[in-house]
């Protein structure tokens, strides 16, 4: 979904002791050990943690280590989606009489989940990959739009950012020549 992440940005652990990834590290026979993770970038989810030993035995996270085993684990980690809410909020104090949903709202970015869709008081959500995003509105005339600061940027791995679109009725005019 957009993440740059790579294994060395995650800590591994043995029990207490820190382990590099893809490196070979040598422990005790006959003791207990726990394969674990800590840190990491944000956005990221552990989706499996799998030992298995030589002969792909499959071994839980914690497991004791028998002389003469070779123990192999693997940490998944993914990336998660951005959210995007998009609100949209009108105010008709002088005459106009539209409605949220009476405005489309359109959103530019990495496969973004609806790109294309009508209007919502209380929002409407979108996922969309990490990167530059915008959002929008095809917009109908006796109106002012005003774009909230999160209405375009750059997105980050499962972050969630509010955009929300004005529209405020203009006042009518009567010029008299």
């Amino acid at each position: 979904h957009g993440g740059t992440a790579h294994a060395s940005d995650f800590d591994l652990y043995v029990n207490n002791t820190k382990v590099a990834s893809g490196a070979s590290n040598a422990f005790t026979a006959d003791q207990q050990y726990t394969v674990s993770e800590s840190g990491g970038p944000s956005g990221y989810t552990q989706t499996s943690l799998i030992c298995q030993d030589s002969t792909k035995k499959e071994l839980s996270s914690t497991f004791t280590l028998l002389s003469d085993q070779n123990v192999s684990c693997t940490v998944v980690n993914e990336d998660s989606v951005a959210t995007l809410i998009v609100k949209k909020h009108v105010v008709n104090d002088n005459g106009g009489t539209k409605t949220a949903d009476q405005f489309t709202m359109n959103v530019t970015g990495t496969n973004v989940s609806d790109d294309s869709f009508a209007g919502s008081e209380n929002g409407v959500s979108v996922t969309l990959d990490a990167g530059s995003y915008s959002v929008n509105e095809t917009q109908g005339s006796g109106y002012m739009k005003t774009l909230g600061t999160d209405c375009s940027g750059a997105i980050a791995v499962g972050e969630t950012k509010i955009c929300t679109i004005e529209n405020d009725d203009i006042a009518p005019r009567l010029t008299l020549v």
